[in-house]
C-alpha cells in the first residue's frame, strides 16, 4: 500500500502538502525529519514531515518527494505543538513560523543551472554573443546565470539565455544548493587495523634515524591508550597530536605517506553534548515571587497573560562608550569570546546573532548595540541593513520640529529645559544616574546638531540644555513631558515658549516600530545593507558613520526617506515642494 506524507514548506501559505512517498524512501522518512520536495514546476523546497499515513488525497495527483535529508528528526512533537502555537497566537502560517524557526544553514535553496546541449548542431553562425555563451558553456557545461554573466561580461544576458534555449542549444534545470556544511575534525590512526607489538616495534626500529617522526608515533601510542590490539583505542585528533608532540604537518604527512598512519574526518556536532554540573535555582526575592505569582493566577483563569509596560521594560542598558574593542569585527568578536562584560552588553550579542542569521537589525533604544564600527563592518558582510537609534516618539519629536523653525527664523535660543514624568518600568530604569546616562546623550544631541553653534555663536552658541526624566508611579505608562524654551528676537529682546506634552509611550512607538520593520525588510529585498541613514526620520540619535554628520531636522529626514523610496522605483524628485 503507497504512503503518503504531510509536510510544512518554509512559504506563507495556509495549511499543508501532500506528497507521495517512494518505495525506498519508505524505511529513511519519519516525522518530524527534513525531506526535499517539489513545489511548482521548477522549484524545490525543504519540508518537514508532520505525518506519515496511507490516505490518498482526493481532487488531485501527489508529486514524489525527491530526497530524505535526515534520518532522525529535528523538530520533535513538543517544538511542533509550540509551533501551532506560534502560529494560532500571531496569526501566522506554520510556514512563518518554520521560515524563522529554522536556521538558514538548514535550508536548501534552489539555483537555476545552465546546461550545454552537446547534440546541438548550429545550421548557420551564431551571433557573437550566442557564441560566446556557448564557447563558456563547453568548457564548464554547467553554469548558473550569474557565472554566466561574469565570465562574459554581459550586463544583460537573459535576452540571450532565451535565444539559445528557443534554438535547443541549452537547456535549464533546477539543482538544489547546500548552504550548510558539517563541521568535520580532522582524526589520526594507525593506518593497520591488525597492528601488534611485533610490528610496533618493527616500526620502531625503522624510524630510528627519523626522530621527529618516531616521537610523533610515540606519543600517538600514549594518547590513543594503545597496549595492543584487543585494546579499544581512543581517538586522537591531529590538532591534540601535533599540539602535544610538538611536530609539524610535514612530519605527521611522512608519516602517513610511509602507511604508518591514516587521517581521516569525522562530523561533530556544532552543539557541546557534555554534562553539565548543575545548580539549584536561585530563590526569588519578595518582589519577583509577587510577580510570579499573579503571571500563575493569571493562567489558571485564562491562556494568556499580558505583561503591563514590556514595551519600556529595563531597555536602556548602563552606558558603553566606543571603545577598542568596538573598532573592527575582528576585535568585537574575541571580545566576545573572552566574555568581556565591561565592553560587551546583551544587546550586542543579540544584535550579532540577529545579523549572523540575516535578520535586519533595528535599534530601537539608546543604547551603543549596533552603532559601532565592527557592527557596520559586520551588516555589510552580510548584507544586512540596520538602523537605529532611539524612538523618537514624544519630547525628541518635539524638538526636531520646534529647532528648525527657530533657526529658519533666525530666532536665537539661550535656554531650553526639558523633565519627564512617568510611572513605568523604562521611567523606573532611567531613574538610576548610569542608566540615564544612556538616554541623556542620545537626548542632548538633537538640538545641538540642528542649530550648528559653530556657525551660528550669537544665536546659539550658549544654550543651557538639560534634560531629566523623573520616575512618578501613579502615572504608569502615561507620561508627561514639560519644556521650557527661553528664546529671542530681534534686539536680543527675550521670550520664552513653554510645551506640555501629556502621551502614552506605547501607543506612540508601536507605529514606529511598525514602519520600521516594513522599511527594513523592503531594504532587505532591495539588496541594501549597513547603516540606513533614511530611516533617521524615526529616531532621536540616527546612526551614522566617522565620515558624516547625522541629519536631527525631521522635515530633512523625511525628504530622505521620499527620496529613498523614489530612487527605489526609479522616480525622481518632482521640481516642486511637496
Amino acid at each position: 500500500m503507497k504512503k503518503y506524507v504531510d509536510v510544512i514548506v518554509p512559504l506563507p501559505i495556509a495549511g499543508q502538502y501532500t506528497y507521495s512517498l517512494p518505495a525506498e524512501m519508505e524505511e529513511k522518512v519519519q516525522i518530524g525529519c527534513r525531506v526535499v520536495v517539489p513545489f511548482g514546476r521548477k522549484k524545490f523546497y525543504t519540508a518537514i514531515v508532520t505525518n506519515v499515513h496511507y490516505a490518498a488525497p482526493e481532487g488531485y495527483e501527489t508529486k514524489d518527494i525527491e530526497e530524505v535529508l535526515d534520518s532522525t528528526p529535528v523538530l520533535l512533537p513538543k517544538q511542533f505543538e509550540f509551533w501551532e502555537w506560534l502560529a494560532s497566537y500571531y496569526l501566522c502560517t506554520l510556514g512563518d513560523v518554520y521560515k524563522a524557526a529554522i536556521p538558514s544553514g538548514m535550508k536548501l535553496e534552489s539555483e537555476t543551472l545552465v546546461v550545454y546541449n552537446p547534440d546541438f548542431e548550429a545550421s548557420a553562425s551564431l551571433p557573437e554573443k550566442e557564441q560566446k555563451i556557448l564557447d563558456l558553456l563547453s568548457n564548464d557545461t554547467e553554469q548558473c546565470v550569474t557565472q554566466l554573466e561574469k565570465a562574459s561580461g554581459m550586463k544583460n544576458i537573459l535576452p540571450v539565455i532565451k535565444s539559445l534555449l528557443d534554438k535547443e542549444a541549452i537547456y535549464v534545470k533546477e539543482e538544489l544548493k547546500r548552504n550548510y556544511k558539517p563541521r568535520t575534525e580532522a582524526r589520526v590512526k594507525l593506518a593497520d587495523s591488525g597492528m601488534d607489538e611485533a610490528r610496533l616495534q618493527q616500526l620502531f626500529n625503522d624510524l630510528g634515524r627519523a626522530p621527529k617522526q618516531l616521537a610523533l608515533l610515540m606519543k600517538y601510542i600514549e594518547l590513543s591508550g594503545w597496549v595492543s590490539r584487543e585494546t579499544t583505542l581512543k581517538e586522537v585528533t591531529k590538532k591534540t597530536l601535533l599540539e602535544k608532540a610538538g611536530g609539524s604537518a610535514a612530519v605527521l604527512n611522512g608519516l602517513v605517506e610511509k602507511g604508518v598512519f591514516e587521517i581521516y574526518y569525522q562530523e561533530i556536532g556544532r552543539l557541546d553534548k557534555g554534562m553539565l554540573k548543575t545548580t539549584d535555582i536561585n530563590p526569588l526575592n519578595p518582589a519577583q515571587q509577587q510577580a510570579y505569582q499573579s503571571v500563575l493566577q493569571c493562567f489558571r483563569e485564562k491562556n494568556v497573560c499580558l505583561l503591563h509596560g514590556v514595551t519600556s521594560s529595563g531597555k536602556t542598558e548602563i552606558y558603553i562608550p566606543l571603545s577598542k574593542e568596538h573598532e573592527s569585527l575582528a576585535a568585537l568578536e574575541q571580545a566576545m569570546k573572552e566574555n568581556n562584560t565591561e565592553v560587551i552588553s546583551p544587546s550586542m550579542c543579540y544584535a550579532y546573532a540577529a545579523i549572523a542569521e540575516g535578520a535586519p537589525f533595528i535599534m530601537g533604544a539608546p543604547n551603543l548595540c549596533v552603532d559601532t564600527p565592527a557592527m557596520w563592518e559586520f551588516s555589510k558582510k552580510m548584507n544586512v541593513p540596520i538602523s537605529g537609534k532611539d524612538f523618537k516618539s514624544g519630547q525628541t519629536l518635539m524638538k526636531t520640529v520646534l529647532a528648525p523653525m527657530f533657526k529658519t527664523r533666525m530666532l536665537g535660543v539661550s535656554g531650553w529645559f526639558s523633565t519627564n514624568i512617568l510611572g513605568n518600568r523604562d521611567g523606573e530604569v532611567l531613574d538610576q544616574p548610569e542608566n540615564f546616562k544612556t538616554k541623556e546623550v542620545s537626548k542632548l544631541s538633537v538640538i545641538d546638531n540642528i542649530f550648528e553653534p559653530e556657525k551660528y555663536p550669537d544665536l546659539y552658541g550658549d544654550v543651557y540644555h538639560k534634560v531629566r526624566i523623573n520616575y512618578y508611579p501613579p502615572r504608569k505608562d502615561n507620561k508627561e513631558a514639560w519644556d521650557n524654551i527661553d528664546i529671542f528676537g530681534w534686539m536680543g529682546y527675550p521670550m520664552e515658549i513653554k510645551v506640555n506634552f501629556l502621551c502614552r509611550d506605547s501607543i506612540l512607538a508601536a507605529p514606529i516600530a511598525l514602519d520600521l520593520v516594513i522599511f527594513s525588510d523592503l531594504a532587505l529585498r532591495a539588496g541594501m545593507c549597513g547603516i540606513q541613514t533614511w530611516l533617521s526620520f524615526f529616531c532621536k540619535s540616527p546612526m551614522h558613520d566617522f565620515e558624516h554628520e547625522p541629519v536631527h531636522d525631521l522635515f530633512q529626514q523625511w525628504r530622505m526617506v521620499k527620496e529613498t523610496l523614489r530612487n527605489m522605483v526609479g522616480e525622481t524628485a518632482p521640481s516642486y515642494l511637496d
